[in-house]
């Protein structure tokens, strides 16, 4: 069984290699499950680099999402079958064609389409939790977000319109603002030194209670700047790899509050009752065709190289995915 291994941090390019993995002895209350779809995510990236707040012991495979098709199920295993698809546990380390992992927190997934299910684990429930967690958001309020091109910018679109909510989105170019607003962004601006102009001058009256962050830097600060009082910000991310700037007297004199997010904790501290209810939802909307996430370019396993020269290009036109032996088109 062969899977994406990395030896020591660095360039993607430089540092995996597809080689043999020895699985784990299986269980009784495991299952062993083929690779079906697993999508490069920034943070998978920035784990390779060595960049992101936590490190893998090397070596190891990477990836943090997937789905796949159960091989062999357990003795005492009684809620799954052969065949079935399953979402797989964050973290598992999916780049490999075979694996095997727990049954206890695992459920079928319906037959819908399998790369929109296979990008369902991390993106989605961030998105629909920073809209949901700490702001109590009324139809018509609105929010802004950077990054607004991102998986989960667009997830956020598409929720925050299913919620009422008005969105300010600000991308790095123009050629992205019709297609953002053909998704249902009621506002996007090109980012620049008078974006902030522009997006008040957008808003007119109205208050932006919610600021979402995947920059950080100064970024985090002009987000700042469009919130009304007692605002709040999101940061979920630091794609320009710099520290959270804030002028102190706006965020004393505004009353904002800062909060980061990150789905690890949300998983930890939340009930399974309402994982299970959030994740159930959000395949609800990708079965009736609700929730999408653009898709570039799938490619398998053993095409690792190319698959992270494209997800590594800046303009993409949507996601990068591994396909393993699970996947039948």
């Amino acid at each position: 069984m062969k899977g994406l291994e990395v030896a020591s941090f660095g360039h993607p390019i430089d540092v995996i290699s597809n080689k043999e993995i020895e699985l784990p002895i299986m269980s009784s209350t495991d299952v062993s499950v083929e690779l079906i779809a697993s999508p490069i995510n920034p943070s998978d990236i920035l784990q390779i680099q060595g960049l992101y707040p936590t490190r893998k012991v090397l070596p190891s495979v990477f990836g943090s999402e997937g789905i796949a098709k159960i091989s062999k199920i357990g003795d005492e295993v009684n809620h799954l079958n052969v065949g079935d698809t399953i979402l797989l546990p964050l973290g598992v380390n999916t780049w490999q064609e075979t694996l095997v992992v727990a049954s206890k927190r695992l459920f079928p997934l319906p037959e819908y389409d399998q790369f929109q299910l296979a990008m369902i684990g991390i993106n989605p429930p961030t998105a629909y939790a920073m809209l949901t967690e700490f702001v109590n958001l009324e139809s018509g309020d609105w929010l802004v977000q950077n990054a607004a091109n991102s998986a989960v910018g667009r997830y956020i679109i598409t929720l925050a319109g299913k919620m009422g909510f008005k969105t300010v989105n600000i991308v790095r170019r123009e050629s992205l603002i019709t297609e953002l607003k053909d998704l249902g962004a009621d506002i996007v601006v090109v980012d620049g030194p008078n974006v902030l102009n522009q997006v008040k001058k957008e808003i007119g009256d109205g208050k932006i209670k919610l600021a979402l962050d995947a920059v950080s830097g100064k970024a985090t600060n002009d987000l700042a700047t469009l919130l009304s009082y007692k605002g709040v910000i999101v940061s979920y991310g630091a794609l320009s790899l710099e520290s959270i700037q804030l002028n102190m007297g706006l965020l004393m004199s505004k009353a904002i509050t800062l909060h980061t997010f990150w789905l690890v904790h949300w998983l930890r501290e939340t009930s399974m009752e309402k994982i299970q209810s959030t994740y159930s939802n959000l395949i609800t909307m990708i079965a009736q065709g609700e929730l999408r996430a653009k898709i570039d370019q799938t490619f398998p396993l053993e095409k690792y190289q190319d698959a992270f020269l494209l997800a590594m290009k800046e303009g993409r036109n949507g996601k990068v995915l591994f396909t393993g032996p699970g996947y039948k088109e």
